[in-house]
């Protein structure tokens, strides 16, 4: 009985409109927001971190990735506009997910192009230092994350 009662319902959702099954999927299906961020350490092993105007304490540059754009791409295109520093990736990232915030994270480890100088591009930034990294101030618990999931800390 129960099985007819199933292939019934399955048979009445397959006749509604494709547009409308998918939003009703959307809606009922749990999203997560996909970002990506930059772990730079330049030549003396220094880290560059950021003071966010929202946030207390020290974090990454990044943010979140747009639509069809590839994680990679959007780490350094964050790090650029956040803190107008040129970087070159150093291999594939770290992928950091965090279920009850519903958040994925890639975390690439990169280094500064030569010449290429940090310093606030965006309004959301209102500081930029390097940071040795056995003297780290204060971090945002991402950015813990990010540096411990590189094994940098």
């Amino acid at each position: 009985m129960m099985h007819a009662v199933r292939a019934a319902l399955f048979r009445a959702w397959g006749r509604l409109p494709k547009a409308f099954r998918r939003r009703v999927v959307r809606l009922l299906s749990p999203s997560f927001t996909v970002g990506a961020n930059c772990v730079v350490v330049d030549e003396r092993g220094y880290v560059v971190l950021v003071r966010h105007s929202y946030r207390a304490d020290w974090g990454l540059p990044g943010g979140l990735i747009g639509r069809r754009e590839e994680p990679d791409v959007a780490a350094v295109r964050e790090t650029r506009e956040e803190i107008g520093l040129e970087v070159t990736l150093a291999g594939p990232p770290q992928v950091i997910m965090t279920a009850n915030l519903q958040q994925i994270d890639f975390v690439f480890r990169a280094s500064p192009v030569s010449g290429s100088t940090a310093a606030p591009r965006s309004a959301e930034i209102i500081e930029v230092a390097w940071f040795a990294l056995d003297a780290l101030p204060a971090l945002q618990r991402d950015a813990r994350e990010s540096l411990d999931a590189l094994g940098l800390i």
